[in-house]
């Protein structure tokens, strides 16, 4: 993750938490931003060479942000672990330079914090929907009843 990105986590109550490489939660690693697993359906027949695809879908997105605590460790230890609670659905909105994306998730497993100098931290999100979305609704009238 480079200085210009960042991915801030929003609970349904309206709780953010911001993990970049300039914020409190500094971040040193995600995975699952890109890159979807696609599962290809396909069908034999007797006598036929090679197969014939019938379809495919995308597995859910699952994104991994690792990273460390830099400072105030125990109140932002607390602050990071109520507002990912895991009995609570939120967004992800992946911000870099002028781009705004959101997907909105659950929290797969609930961030576990070394007892470090420097806490690390782990939190894993699980998007059933794998498509992110543009922060603004674009809409056009295609028709106008009077």
């Amino acid at each position: 993750m480079n200085k210009n990105e960042k991915l801030v986590y929003e609970n349904e109550r309206g709780q953010t938490i911001e993990f970049s490489t300039v914020s409190l939660f500094f971040v040193t690693n995600v995975d699952g931003i890109d890159g979807l697993k696609n599962t290809i359906y396909t069908s034999k027949s007797m006598n036929q060479d090679g197969d014939t695809c019938v379809g495919s879908t995308l597995e859910s997105r699952n994104i991994v942000v690792s990273g460390s605590i830099r400072k105030d460790k125990e109140n932002n230890r607390a602050k990071l672990l109520s507002i990912l609670n895991p009995k609570l659905d939120g967004k992800i909105t992946y911000i870099n330079k002028n781009m705004e994306k959101s997907i909105k998730c659950k929290i797969e497993k609930a961030p576990t914090i070394s007892q470090d100098r420097l806490p690390n931290f782990v939190v894993s999100f699980i998007c059933n929907n794998p498509y992110w979305t543009d922060i603004l609704e674009n809409k056009e009238e295609i028709a106008l009843w009077k």
